[in-house]
């Protein structure tokens, strides 16, 4: 199951069995049914969330109609970033399609990770980086 962690993670930099390892030993595994919501608009975000399983998307009301700014699938990070990184509010609400398994890193123990060595802050970097260009690649393809 967390092949696709690896595979994910080989794209920006190379761990060792022992990293790898002990990144996934402080993730949480957490499964949610279809329409559930993991955050909602106003509460702050407190995981990365990295689907192993399913389909979540991300959205945000603006007045009663929902505007989807992400569809995640397995092998791929969801969550309301700004809010997960800045620890303010979302204004997001990101919620599963169908019944989804996530591999969650808390805000707290990223941290953490960022402290003990700057090959932890590299790969946050590069993660970071990637998911930029991801939403600026899609905002482009929804206004032209």
């Amino acid at each position: 199951m967390v092949k696709v962690l690896k595979e994910y993670l080989g794209r920006f930099i190379e761990l060792t069995d022992n990293e790898f390892a002990y990144l996934t030993n402080i993730a949480e595994i957490r499964t949610y049914d279809k329409k559930v919501r993991l955050i909602e608009k106003g509460e702050p975000e407190q995981y990365a969330n990295f689907i192993l399983k399913g389909l979540a998307r991300k959205f945000f009301y603006k007045g009663e109609e929902e505007i989807i700014t992400q569809l995640a699938k397995e092998g791929e990070l969801i969550s309301s970033s700004v809010s997960f990184l800045s620890g303010t509010p979302s204004l997001y609400v990101v919620e599963t399609i169908e019944p989804t398994t996530f591999l969650s890193f808390s805000r707290e123990n990223i941290e953490k990770l960022y402290e003990e060595d700057r090959k932890w802050q590299r790969l946050g970097r590069l993660i970071i980086t990637d998911l930029f260009l991801q939403k600026e690649t899609w905002d482009l393809e929804r206004i032209l």
